[in-house]
């Protein structure tokens, strides 16, 4: 089964990015692999919000497809917001004594957030539509119709020469204590993580799981990552992997998978 990668972008008036903390260890779940961030901008005094999620084609197309509709409804969306702002604050009283946000590892005032988000005004909201690829297939370069991407064949797929492997590692660390934190790992693992010999788009990298030992306090992961090159022996011998405390991982075995795994 193929899944499908949705990212929403918000943008508003003023400096929301106070919602960071929050959107961050929110983020990682994995039903969606939601990811979250704000950012500022000063000069025009203005604010990002991106989005991802990862969700089945059904639910990813209806969602695409609201956004999309909502860009010629910002006015009536506003005055929505407008509208349910006095219902915000009793959500967030009613998760706090449910102890969700707790739950969350969520240090948070409800009534500052609410107080904060009183003048909100959405200024523009768009979105994008990804199928996740095959390891034969490769994504198209420009979307099919309305911000949406599907893949193609890769012509230079070869069966006989792709290789994948799970790298599994252990460390004394928390990166997977939260969601948060397991989503940070991830965009390191699959965007930063400095690996000479597997680079994209000829070699990729995903963070596939993430568990943690609260009685030992230890993170236990495993890395997914294929090539269209064969793999060096060494590839990630000496390749340091560490989590944003720089605690460092240590690499246990590789093993590799059938091609027909999906990413």
């Amino acid at each position: 089964k193929q899944w499908y990668q949705r990212r929403v972008a918000i943008t508003a008036g003023g400096d929301y990015t106070f919602l960071n903390d929050m959107l961050s260890e929110l983020s990682g779940y994995e039903a969606h692999e939601m990811s979250a961030q704000v950012e500022y901008d000063g000069g025009e005094d203005v604010s990002e919000g991106k989005v991802h999620f990862v969700m089945s084609e059904k639910a990813a197309y209806d969602v695409h497809m609201y956004v999309q509709e909502m860009k010629t409804l910002l006015p009536l969306a506003n005055d929505w917001i407008a509208t349910g702002h006095s219902y915000v604050n009793r959500i967030f009283s009613m998760l706090n004594i449910a102890d969700s946000l707790y739950l969350l590892n969520l240090d948070m005032d409800p009534s500052e957030i609410h107080k904060k988000m009183r003048h909100l005004r959405i200024n523009d909201i768009d979105s994008t539509y990804h199928q996740n690829c095959l390891v034969d297939q490769m994504h198209s370069d420009e979307p099919d119709m309305a911000n949406m991407f599907f893949c193609k064949q890769n012509d230079d797929y070869d069966a006989a020469t792709i290789n994948q492997m799970y790298l599994t590692y252990t460390a004394q660390s928390e990166a997977c204590s939260t969601l948060g934190g397991r989503d940070r790992l991830a965009r390191y693992i699959k965007h930063d993580w400095e690996v000479s010999e597997c680079q994209e788009p000829i070699c990729e990298r995903s963070l596939i799981r993430c568990d943690y030992d609260d009685e030992n306090k230890e993170c236990w992961i495993v890395v997914y990552a294929k090539s269209i090159r064969k793999f060096k022996s060494e590839t990630f011998d000496s390749v340091k992997l560490v989590d944003e405390n720089d605690v460092e991982f240590t690499k246990a075995k590789k093993k590799k998978v059938p091609t027909a795994t999906l990413r």
